[in-house]
C-alpha cells in the first residue's frame, strides 16, 4: 500500500517484516507436514469408495437384475449402466464441492456474524425527536470506562453548553477530550451520570435524529473514493441547492482555490482508487475538506477534534475565523492543542487525566494563573523565539 511506502523506503523495517512473513510460511509448511498424510489418506479413501463402491455395488446389482432377475433387455442394461456411470460422476463431484463448501464456511461465518450484528446502542424507533431550534447540553456528573477497563477515561464531569456558546476542550493527550464528544454524540452511552439535551436525557431520544444535530470532524476522519460535492455533502447531492451548499462550504472552509484548479472542479473525483486520473490533496487541504463538510451540514451543534492539526498557523487563523462566521448561530465545541485557538472560546475547559481542572474564558484562565495559563505561554514562549 503506498500509505506505507516512505517509512519502508527510509527505514529497514522491511526486514523485520520479511521475518515475520518467513515465521508465518514456515508455520503453514509445518501443518501441512503434520496434516497432509492423514487428509491424504482420507481423500484416497473417500476416492476409493465413491469409484469402487459404486462401481462394484451398482453395476453389481444392474448385473445381477439383468442375469437373475431378467429385468430389463441388454439394451436396457446398457442405458442403465450409463446412466449409473454419470450418476456416480454427478455423486463424486458432489462431494467434493461439499468439502469445499465446508471448508468456505469457516470464513463465510465472519461475513454472517458481521451481517447480524445488532449494534449496542438501538435507534429507539419511538424515541422523542429533538426539536429543530438550537438545543441546550447538559453534562451531569459522567464518568466512563471502556469496555474491558477498570480504569475510567472521564470522571464526574459536569459542563453546562448553553445553545450557541463556543466551549474549547484543551488538554494533554489522553486526557479524554476525543472520548467526551464521542459520549455527547451518543457513540458511546455514559457509564455513570447523564447527558441532557434540553432538559432530557439523550436516550430517550430517537438515536439517528438525535445524531442529526451535530456536524462532526475528527482527528482520524476519512476521504472517500468520490467526487469533492459528495465528500463535503457525505451523500449525492439531490439539486442544484445542495451543489451551491457544498461550493459555499468549500469556499469557507479555505478550499476553494486549490479546487478551482482541479480539471473538473467540484465533481473531479478523490483518489485513485478508482479513477486513475482522480486527484489527491495534501494532509492539510484534506483537513480543509474535512471542516467544510461541518459548514455545509445543517446542524444546531458543530464538534471540532483537532480541526487545524494539519493545517500552518496562517490557514489555522482564517480556518478558526471562518468558522467562528459561519457557525455564528451554532453551539461549536472544539478540541485543540494550539491553544491560541482556545482564545476565541466563551469558555475553556482543560481536562488531565479524566478531569475537569480548570474552567473559564481566557482572560480569567491567564488571571487564574494556573496550569492553562503555564500551557499557553509556554506555547506563546516558541512563537516568540
Amino acid at each position: 500500500m503506498p500509505d506505507y511506502a516512505k517509512e519502508m523506503r527510509l527505514g529497514e523495517i522491511f526486514f523485520p517484516l520479511l521475518g515475520h512473513f518467513n515465521d508465518a510460511v514456515r508455520d503453514w509448511v509445518d501443518i501441512t507436514k503434520k496434516y497432509y498424510g492423514k487428509v491424504s489418506l482420507l481423500r484416497c479413501v473417500r476416492g476409493l469408495a465413491m469409484s469402487l463402491g459404486t462401481f462394484i455395488g451398482i453395476r453389481g446389482i444392474i448385473v445381477y437384475q439383468y442375469l437373475v432377475n431378467h429385468a430389463y433387455s441388454l439394451t436396457d442394461m446398457i442405458t442403465v449402466m450409463n446412466a449409473a456411470t454419470s450418476m456416480q460422476s454427478y455423486i463424486s463431484n458432489f462431494s467434493w464441492h461439499l468439502s469445499d463448501l465446508m471448508d468456505n464456511n469457516v470464513y463465510i461465518q465472519n461475513l454472517r456474524e458481521f451481517l447480524e450484528y445488532e449494534p449496542k446502542i438501538g435507534e429507539n424507533e419511538s424515541g422523542k425527536i429533538p426539536k429543530p431550534e438550537d438545543g441546550h447540553l447538559t453534562l451531569k456528573n459522567v464518568s466512563f470506562t471502556y469496555e474491558g477497563s477498570d480504569k475510567p477515561v472521564l470522571r464526574n464531569i459536569s459542563i453546562d453548553i448553553k445553545p450557541k456558546t463556543k466551549i474549547a476542550l484543551v488538554g494533554a493527550n489522553g486526557a479524554g477530550k476525543s472520548t467526551l464528544v464521542k459520549l455527547l454524540m451518543r457513540l458511546y452511552d455514559v457509564t455513570e451520570g447523564e447527558i441532557l439535551l434540553d432538559g432530557t436525557n439523550i436516550k430517550e431520544y430517537k438515536l439517528s435524529e438525535y445524531r442529526r444535530r451535530f456536524g462532526t470532524i475528527f482527528q482520524d476522519f476519512k476521504i472517500f473514493a468520490t467526487t469533492v460535492t459528495e465528500n463535503v455533502l457525505l451523500r449525492p447531492p439531490v439539486d442544484g441547492h445542495d451543489r451551491k451548499r457544498a461550493e459555499i462550504a468549500v469556499q469557507e472552509s479555505g478550499l476553494w482555490d486549490k479546487i478551482g484548479t482541479l480539471p473538473n472542479g467540484m465533481e473531479t473525483q478523490l483518489t485513485k482508487e478508482f479513477d486513475d486520473n482522480g486527484a489527491l490533496l495534501s494532509g492539510g487541504e484534506l483537513q480543509k475538506l474535512a471542516v467544510a463538510r461541518v459548514f455545509a451540514r445543517e446542524s444546531s451543534i458543530a464538534i471540532l477534534d483537532e480541526p487545524s492539526s494539519a493545517l500552518d498557523p496562517i490557514s489555522e487563523y482564517e480556518m478558526f475565523n471562518n468558522m467562528m462566521t459561519a457557525c455564528a448561530d451554532k453551539t461549536v465545541i472544539f478540541i485543540s492543542h494550539r491553544l491560541s485557538s482556545a482564545v476565541m472560546a466563551d469558555k475553556i475547559y482543560l481536562l488531565e487525566q479524566g478531569e475537569i481542572v480548570e474552567e473559564g474564558s481566557h482572560e480569567e484562565l491567564m488571571k487564574l494563573g494556573g496550569k492553562y495559563a503555564g500551557m499557553f505561554m509556554m506555547q506563546a514562549e516558541k512563537y516568540r523565539e
